[in-house]
């Protein structure tokens, strides 16, 4: 599986720029990190369904070929997501 995250506290540019990884790799899954911005959740109730959005107790996440980090600079801002670092094959 191949997984897309942003930080935790997800905010507008960390949502844009998982889309956009979406994008460019069709295959992999949105995972939110822990809370969301005021306007990530307003965009998400405003658009329900509009975009293919996890959170991680939806998926089983324990087989993960590549892990897309975007708008993050270190692991632990992944929070609670961050061993996925040290259990991906592939860190991008």
């Amino acid at each position: 599986m191949e997984v897309i995250v942003s930080h935790e506290g997800t905010d507008l540019d960390g949502l844009a720029a998982m889309v956009a990884c979406a994008k460019l790799h069709p295959q992999a899954v949105m995972v939110l990190v822990g809370g969301q911005s005021s306007g990530v959740r307003r965009f998400i109730t405003e658009h329900k369904g509009y975009l293919p959005l996890y959170q991680a107790g939806q998926l089983k996440l324990d087989n993960i070929s590549t892990l897309y980090i975007v708008d993050a600079q270190e692991p632990q801002q992944l929070g609670e997501l961050a061993w996925l670092c040290d259990k991906a094959d592939t860190v991008v």
